[in-house]
Order: structure tokens, then sequence, then C-alpha cells
């Protein structure tokens, strides 16, 4: 079997699809905020299509009450965005404060969004 990485002085980096992307930087609510100053529509991706890191984030904020905040569920987007290794894009992040906020009466919103019609 070949060896994977032939050069073991040099360390190895991911490359590919899956690649952190050091030039990118994390979206928060005050990015969605300036996103619909600007009138972009954002934030209208529904959840069973959002990554699989911004699934497990909402799954923490369902099961502790204390996560309920908007700028707690910013910390939290990035932390699991980090753990695989991507960035929280614009529209992830503005889908997460909407679904969240029409989720819990309780949920402390740092961006007003538009109310999504079904």
């Amino acid at each position: 079997m070949p060896a994977l990485h032939s050069n073991p002085t040099q360390p190895m980096t991911q490359s590919g699809p899956f690649a952190p992307n050091p030039g990118a930087t994390h979206q928060t609510a005050a990015d969605v905020s300036a996103a619909l100053a600007a009138g972009r529509a954002v934030g209208l991706t529904p959840m069973r299509f959002l990554p699989l890191w911004a699934q497990v984030a909402f799954t923490r904020v369902l099961q502790n009450p204390e996560h309920r905040h908007g700028d707690r569920l910013d910390e939290l987007l990035q932390r699991y965005a980090e753990l695989y290794t991507h960035t929280v894009d614009l529209e992830t992040c503005a889908a997460m404060h909407r679904i969240c906020g029409a989720e819990w009466s309780e949920f402390v919103r740092t961006v007003k969004l538009p109310e999504v019609k079904a």
C-alpha cells in the first residue's frame, strides 16, 4: 500500500473541498442585519437543508435554555463550523436566527428578521 504522505518532514495539510478557508470569516447577526438593511433576502433556508454542524448547534440550543440568545447562537455556530473546518456563511447564520426565533418565544433576538409566510 502506498504511503499517503511521502515526506514526513513537511506538515500534512488538508486540500480539496474540505480544506479550511483561512481567508473567510464567520458571519454573525451583525452581518445579517447589514445584509437585510441592504435589501438582501436571507435566512429562508429550511432546517433540513442546513449543514450538519448548524443542526448540531440547534440541538444544543434545544437542550439548554441558557443558549437561547443570539450571541450565544453565533458562538455555537462558529465553534461547530470550525470543528467541521467550515466557516459560518450569511444564509446559514440568518436561517438559524430565524428558526430559533420562531421555535422559542424566549429566544433573545439580536437581529430582526422578516417573517416567512408558508
